[in-house]
């Protein structure tokens, strides 16, 4: 009994690990999104700067 419980509690550690590891590149993307929304937002605001030549 007491060797299955071990097996389980590193089971339970190995897979906490993966969920942080998880959460970091989750974090990683989120910073990544919000990095590409501000340029989104220069690039926007430029374009309002700089009204589209008549055709």
């Amino acid at each position: 009994m007491v060797e299955h419980a071990n097996k389980t509690v590193k089971c339970a550690n190995k897979k906490s690990e993966t969920a942080n590891i998880n959460r970091e590149s989750a974090n990683k993307i989120s910073k990544s999104a919000i990095k590409f929304n501000k340029t989104a937002n220069k690039i926007s605001e430029t374009a309002i700067k700089f009204p589209r030549m008549p055709n």
